[in-house]
């Protein structure tokens, strides 16, 4: 089964096993905001080479 099959509660747990720790959310927002943003850009491209079969 390719990982886009997986159920929810199968891909929840594999990702579960790798996060950096403890939840950060807020228990409440100031202002009543409901949600925060953040942009990351990894420009490196060892993801794109490292999923090729032939990668050594």
């Amino acid at each position: 089964m390719e990982p886009w099959e997986w159920s929810e509660d199968v891909w929840r747990s594999k990702v579960n096993k790798v996060r950096a720790g403890r939840s950060l959310k807020p228990k409440s927002w100031n202002d009543g905001k409901r949600c925060a943003v953040a942009l990351s850009f990894d420009s490196d491209h060892e993801t794109n080479v490292c999923s090729f079969d032939n990668f050594v």
